[in-house]
């Protein structure tokens, strides 16, 4: 008989911030931590005042689980690491973040009315220089916004931030692979402006456009959960 199913949190490790909400992955996928995620990402955080908004752009994040034992490479500074060990004993990084890290509830599901709403969103990996457009993610060349149905950049970013030491299966079929961008830093932008820090840094420290493979990755990993 299998144990319980791992448990996984969003945290923020530089605002030291967890979204409240936490469950199996399969839960977190079809809750609204992803678009609650997309919200807290969104710059320029124009939306007449709503609070929030932004407010995670540029910050480490990481979907972590509960049997998470081994940091992915760069995820935590020598100090940090330190103050899990001290704190768990070990490298229990969970329990240590859902413990000393404030919890904040996930923001509302309901897109906000921002500047650019009539724009193509760029979603960016600032640590990697990477971008996916919502475009392509959308899969519908005239799409405009930050918000895509049914697969958006917070289920993608999900998918690419979830970390545990255990292998994770999806309840609904599909393996999950553990993320190669857990503990990497994020904006979503309009892509006038990701366009214009691509060509000032086309040579000094190149983006790329990764847009159609994470469009594939995210619709494999998730196509059962919808």
């Amino acid at each position: 008989m299998s144990g319980p199913a791992q448990q996984f949190a969003l945290f923020n490790l530089d605002k030291r911030q967890s979204l409240s909400e936490s469950g199996n992955i399969s839960r977190l996928m079809c809750s609204g931590t992803p678009p609650g995620l997309v919200y807290l990402l969104l710059k320029p955080a124009k939306s007449n005042g709503s609070d929030g908004l932004g407010a995670w752009a540029g910050h480490r994040l990481v979907c972590a689980g509960d049997r998470l034992k081994e940091y992915p490479n760069g995820m935590l500074n020598s100090e940090e690491e330190q103050e899990v060990e001290k704190y768990t004993g070990g490298r229990d990084f969970y329990r240590f973040a859902r413990d000393a890290f404030d919890q904040i509830p996930v923001p509302t599901s309901a897109p906000p009315k921002i500047n650019g709403a009539d724009k193509v969103w760029v979603l960016r990996n600032l640590s990697k220089r990477l971008y996916v457009r919502a475009d392509v993610l959308a899969g519908k060349p005239d799409f405009k916004g930050p918000f895509v149905e049914p697969f958006g950049f917070g289920d993608l970013l999900l998918a690419n931030i979830t970390w545990s030491s255990d292998s994770v299966n999806m309840e609904y079929g599909h393996a999950l692979v553990l993320g190669p961008w857990a503990g990497d830093r994020f904006d979503i932008v309009p892509w006038e402006v990701a366009k214009k820090d691509i060509k000032k840094e086309k040579k000094s420290n190149p983006w790329k456009d990764v847009s159609e493979e994470q469009a594939k990755r995210t619709r494999m990993l998730l196509a059962d959960i919808f």
